[in-house]
């Protein structure tokens, strides 16, 4: 036998043996009166009646109870839920929602129109717990009340259910004041339903919202792919949410770098979520347009930090192929970007850079380790220019000699 069966035991002997005291004690002042009463004496004072056993104070004997489901446990895990500790009473509530049944429903139901705003959530968890189209009843009909307290609470707790009548409140939800709690609900439920009105939140509602009802469009798959590729080529700033949003598909990650490629071939954007997504999408077509976006002056710095963030091999070789173009700006913009952020690849480039950027080249050699780093280090601690033999100490210090 467990150690909780064994507290259940030993707590209802408890109480069946208070029980008992009990009713002796009533007994016996029965008969004392009834002597006091022949004999003419004043009948003797009567014992207090043994208060009713108190709510068990043991949250292994309140768990047990909770998986007993019976009628008699039931009782005890109420009392409990009305009069013990916090911690006591929230193991009662899952124990009254295993057990079920009518009385269950009715207490919970009892409790939650009753209850206060911080009783509310665990109370409305207890009702999702339990299940059942009357529980559930009690749930839609808070979410519509005006109580905000108890509208909020039975919200969260329907946000975990997925039956007809929750999703059908959702669907109509989305169409009022608690539009994002149901956009969210739709994040985790695909329901070719909600497109429409997730859709409608997308281009009509808070920077907030409209993410939010985005995330929910790619949770529903290919009912909603015309409608992303639709948002796609909308405004910039709606096509800049859809774009920060992870594509859960092929199909539409193709959409996305699609859009982003062909908003940079039409020169409307020089910064922002195009970059950021063309820099994550390692694809040849992506890295092709960023090349071309260098050569523009508008977005030659966005492009170049794109490229860089990369960090494949093929992003590499084409920063070092701007590197050594003939527009001394970008030349000069790429050798940058290749000296914050080198590796081994890039060290040919980096050996070249030494003569026209000595400290930064140094630098980068001593971060990849290269042979070439000593003799970098000894020319830049002879240099002329003062700041370069700074650098020279600061390096020496970082990293030694050089080897």
């Amino acid at each position: 036998m467990t150690s909780t069966r064994v507290s259940l035991h030993i707590w209802r002997a408890l109480a069946c043996a208070s029980s008992g005291l009990a009713l002796v004690f009533t007994l016996q002042s029965r008969s004392n009166a009834q002597l006091a009463a022949s004999s003419g004496a004043a009948p003797p004072a009567v014992p207090q009646q043994t208060p009713p056993e108190p709510p068990p104070q043991s949250l292994s004997v309140v768990g047990a109870l909770s998986e007993a489901g019976d009628e008699s446990a039931l009782a005890v895990l109420i009392d409990s839920a009305e009069h013990a500790p916090p911690e006591l009473a929230s193991v009662a509530l899952t124990g009254i929602a295993r057990i079920g049944g009518q009385r269950a429903l009715g207490f919970l139901g009892q409790r939650f129109a009753e209850a206060s705003a911080a009783e509310l959530p665990e109370l409305a968890r207890a009702l999702a717990r339990m299940g059942g189209p009357e529980a559930r009843t009690i749930l839609l009909r808070a979410a519509r009340s005006a109580r905000s307290a108890g509208r909020d609470a039975a919200l969260e707790a329907l946000a975990d259910l997925d039956t007809p009548d929750v999703r059908q409140f959702m669907l109509e939800s989305l169409s009022g004041p608690d539009a994002a709690r149901a956009a969210a609900y739709f994040a985790d439920c695909r329901d070719a339903r909600a497109v429409p009105g997730l859709e409608r939140l997308a281009r009509d509602s808070t920077a907030d919202l409209r993410r939010a009802a985005i995330d929910a469009l790619f949770a529903q798959g290919q009912s909603a792919q015309a409608v992303i590729e639709r948002l796609l080529c909308d405004d910039d700033e709606l096509s800049d949410s859809v774009l920060e949003s992870p594509a859960p598909s092929i199909a539409l990650r193709q959409a996305q770098r699609a859009a982003s490629i062909l908003r940079l071939r039409a020169g409307t954007v020089s910064a922002g979520p195009v970059f950021d997504f063309l820099a994550q999408d390692l694809s040849d077509e992506a890295r092709q347009a960023l090349v071309r976006a260098a050569h523009e002056p508008g977005s030659v710095d966005s492009a170049i930090r794109a490229l860089g963030a990369r960090g494949d091999s093929e992003s590499v070789r084409a920063l070092g192929q701007l590197a050594n173009a003939a527009d001394p700006e970008l030349a000069s913009r790429a050798t940058c970007a290749l000296l914050g952020a080198p590796d081994s690849r890039s060290r040919p480039l980096l050996i070249r850079a030494a003569n026209r950027l000595p400290a930064e080249a140094t630098a980068a050699l001593l971060r990849i380790h290269a042979p070439e780093a000593h003799s970098a280090l000894a020319r830049l601690s002879i240099s002329s220019t003062p700041s370069e033999r700074l650098e020279a100490e600061r390096l020496t210090a970082r990293y030694g000699s050089g080897s």
